[in-house]
């Protein structure tokens, strides 16, 4: 039985949950794009709560989105506007074409200079570039650190997620443990 009263296609990936009888908000949602795929997406969830050391009623997401699937599409988009998507892995065709658009965070301002050193090697920059209607250019940003390319997958922070600490940390952990995803 559904735990809010969302419209039928947020239900695939609920963002609020009832435990013990109490609300709970998700401490990290971690959105997986398209080809990058897991079957059983509770084990990483429950391993990055443990991996994070986080407290037992802790939630943490990890979603799936084909967005292939119009349903999946108009989810990740709500939950992105929303707010309630901190952490996307996605393959670098995605996120070329995402970045431009600005759908990622610039990791300058939300990395400390440690850790922008720690990725360096890694660190994928792209410019937002803002269009008319017709595809005109009409203003484009200086390059900026947007993803970490693992090789398995590129990891972006989004600039409205709601836990930037617990992303932040999930960032150490995926760029060490690359093999979770096909």
């Amino acid at each position: 039985m559904p735990c809010c009263a969302c419209p039928d296609y947020l239900h695939y990936s609920c963002y609020t949950h009832k435990i013990n009888g109490k609300q709970h908000t998700p401490v990290l949602s971690v959105a997986l794009m398209n080809e990058i795929y897991l079957s059983d997406t509770n084990i990483l969830a429950n391993t990055l709560k443990n991996s994070l050391e986080l407290d037992d009623d802790a939630v943490v997401n990890v979603t799936y989105y084909n967005l292939d699937e119009y349903q999946n599409n108009m989810s990740y988009l709500a939950h992105l506007s929303a707010g309630s998507v901190d952490v996307i892995l996605c393959s670098e065709d995605f996120f070329e074409e995402s970045a431009s658009q600005g759908m990622f965070a610039d990791l300058s301002t939300l990395l400390s200079e440690k850790e922008l050193s720690d990725y360096s090697s890694q660190l994928k920059e792209a410019s937002v570039i803002d269009t008319d209607t017709d595809g005109t250019v009409l203003s484009e940003s200086d390059p900026a650190p947007m993803g970490i390319d693992v090789g398995e997958y590129v990891i972006c922070l989004t600039e409205k997620g709601n836990n930037p600490e617990n992303a932040k940390k999930a960032v150490s952990y995926f760029t060490q443990n690359t093999k979770w995803l096909n």
